[in-house]
């Protein structure tokens, strides 16, 4: 699908710059609008289809809306890392670093 673009009248200020996700139990896709350039790059990196791309008066880009699968969706706390935990990870990627895998 190609993706719709319209223009939009003025420039987006910082607190208008929000992340919506939309979906409901009757369809099987969500969708997500955001102003903000690095949750674009999330969904561009995971594969969302672009579905809108909205330009301020110049061209710029300013929002886009993507389409996923629901089950792309998820909803949780963060994970808590002991300090242990933190060590430990910093030395299996020193070990990797110095042995040329990463």
């Amino acid at each position: 699908m190609k993706a719709e673009q319209s223009k939009t009248k003025m420039a987006i200020s910082k607190t208008e710059k929000e992340t919506v996700i939309n979906f409901n139990e009757g369809e099987t896709h969500a969708s997500v609008y955001s102003c903000t350039r690095s949750v674009w790059k999330r969904c561009e990196k995971l594969g969302m289809e672009v579905i809108r791309v909205d330009k301020d008066r110049k061209g710029k880009i300013v929002s886009k809306e993507y389409q996923c699968p629901k089950n792309w969706i998820k909803i949780q706390r963060p994970r808590r890392v002991s300090e242990a935990q933190r060590k430990r990870s910093a030395e299996i990627m020193r070990t990797l670093h110095q042995n040329g895998k990463i």
